[in-house]
C-alpha cells in the first residue's frame, strides 16, 4: 500500500515540482503533434458533448484522425493525468493542506482515465449512429465530472496559495 503522506512529501520537493511542471508543458506540446486541432476536435476539451458534436468530429478528422485520437487516448492522455495528479499532490502538500483534500486530485485522475477510455471507445466507431446514446451520455458525464473536479481543485490551490501569501506561516 502506498503511504500517501510519504508520496506527497516526495512530490512536494522543489526539484520534483519543477520536473513535473516542465513535463506538464511538454505533454501539452505533445498534444499539438496530433494531425488535427486538438482544441476543436478532441472531446476532452469540451465540458459536455452530444451526438452532433461527435458526428462533426468523426466526419472532420476522418479515419486517420480517429486512429491518432485513439492512440493519443491510450498514450499521451494516460500520461497527462499522472503528471498533473502528481503535480497537484505535490503543490497541495507544499501548501500544507488537509490530507483529505488529496482525494480531489485522485478523484480527478480517476474521472479523467474513465473519460479517456469512454472517448477512445466512441472514436472506434466510424459512424455516430453506431454509438449508443447511453455511451454518449456516460462519456459526456465523465467529461463533465472531470472538468468540475479540475475547476474545484485549481480553485482550492489558488485559494490556499493566496491564503499562504497573506498569512505567511
Amino acid at each position: 500500500m502506498i503511504n500517501l503522506n510519504s508520496l506527497t512529501q516526495y512530490l512536494s520537493q522543489n526539484k520534483v515540482l519543477v520536473f513535473l511542471f516542465i513535463m506538464f508543458f511538454v505533454n501539452l506540446a505533445w498534444f499539438q503533434t496530433l494531425p488535427f486541432d486538438t482544441r476543436l476536435y478532441m472531446l476532452d476539451t469540451y465540458f459536455a458533448f452530444n451526438q452532433e458534436d461527435i458526428s462533426r468530429i468523426i466526419d472532420t478528422i476522418g479515419d486517420s484522425g480517429r486512429s491518432a485520437y485513439i492512440t493519443a487516448m491510450y498514450t499521451i492522455d494516460l500520461v497527462f493525468p499522472i503528471i498533473y495528479t502528481s503535480l497537484s499532490l505535490g503543490v497541495m502538500h507544499k501548501l500544507r493542506t488537509s490530507e483529505l483534500l488529496y482525494l480531489l486530485p485522485i478523484a480527478l485522475f480517476t474521472a479523467d482515465i474513465v473519460q479517456n477510455i469512454q472517448t477512445a471507445i466512441i472514436m472506434t466507431y466510424s459512424s455516430v449512429s453506431d454509438i449508443s446514446s447511453g455511451q454518449i451520455v456516460l462519456a459526456s458525464f465523465t467529461n463533465q465530472l472531470k472538468w468540475s473536479l479540475a475547476f474545484l481543485m485549481i480553485s482550492i490551490i489558488v485559494i490556499l496559495t493566496i491564503k499562504n501569501l497573506i498569512f505567511k506561516r
